[in-house]
């Protein structure tokens, strides 16, 4: 039996996630706004995924892939 790594999170100031956002090879974007605000402009490639979905999504991707979340904040 292993021990699984701890899951890292950072919270990143929107011009170091545009940077990465331009420079990742392999990232999923998620946008967890309301989907009203998602329609009306959301960041390119970006998928709207509810929150209470994201531990769903989180199992299917690989661990070593980049993931960024945005929201309102």
């Amino acid at each position: 039996m292993t021990v699984a790594e701890p899951t890292t999170y950072q919270c990143l100031p929107a011009d170091a996630a545009a940077q990465l956002i331009r420079t990742a090879t392999a990232a999923t974007l998620f946008d967890v706004r309301d989907v009203v605000s998602y329609r009306n402009g959301h960041v390119a490639e970006a998928m709207h995924l509810a929150e209470d979905r994201l531990p769903a999504w989180f199992r299917r991707l690989p661990k070593d892939q980049l993931v960024l979340i945005y929201c309102y904040k």
